[in-house]
């Protein structure tokens, strides 16, 4: 991918734009029901964005609900409520 290499050369890794794109990859899959390699992408999103923005960050929020939409379309219900209740709990915690 070449958009991701020029993202990596400019910024580095770990930037939160770097995660922002692999969470655009993420959802692109999600949206063509290739629901792993959603998954993935979504869980370097998280990684990279735990980082800067800490645990308990809008963008991480973000990433929870991700993630948990991703288990329901997989229809592993378990791990997207558990997810998407860490996404709300930050969210409220966040933005009151």
């Amino acid at each position: 991918m070449k958009a991701l290499s020029i993202y990596t050369e400019e910024f580095n890794e770990k930037h939160l734009f770097v995660a922002e794109f692999y969470r655009y990859l993420g959802v692109l899959y999600a949206d063509k029901r290739e629901l792993d390699k959603a998954l993935s992408y979504h869980d370097k999103s998280l990684s990279i964005r735990q980082g800067p923005t800490g645990e308990s960050s809008h963008w991480t929020a973000e990433s929870y609900h991700d993630i948990g939409e991703v288990y329901q379309h997989k229809g592993d219900l378990e791990p997207a409520r558990k997810n998407l209740r860490i996404s709300l709990e930050m969210r409220h915690k966040t933005l009151g």
